[in-house]
């Protein structure tokens, strides 16, 4: 039996297209949490978001295009979040990194 732990929560997944960030988008959804994936190409992220439907249906979980590693692509998928599904709670950070924002969990200064 799934505990849904993340109920009502939504993650941020970087590197949402494919390998690791779709493999952890789906842990994500399984505990219940809406998922927004992020990454730089569309196509690999809508394949994703149906593989991941396909494998969960209802599940939430939508697209944002753009680059990890900047700022401004980050802040506007954060807000997509928020926008849609309320703050995002949770950040998965496969690809690129997550400005310091000043919350608990994020990452501090440039990984590349």
């Amino acid at each position: 039996m799934t505990t849904r732990v993340l109920e009502g929560k939504t993650a941020l997944v970087t590197g949402g297209g494919g390998g690791i960030g779709a493999a952890s988008a789906l842990a994500l959804l399984r505990d219940g949490a809406a998922v927004v994936l992020m990454g730089r190409r569309r196509e690999a992220l809508e394949a994703a978001r149906r593989s991941l439907c396909a494998q969960l249906p209802g599940a939430t979980v939508a697209i944002s295009v753009g680059d990890a590693c900047r700022e401004d692509d980050v802040q506007a998928a954060l807000q997509q979040a928020a926008a849609v599904y309320g703050e995002a709670a949770l950040q998965a950070v496969l690809a690129g990194r997550i400005p310091d924002t000043g919350r608990r969990g994020t990452t501090q200064g440039d990984k590349r």
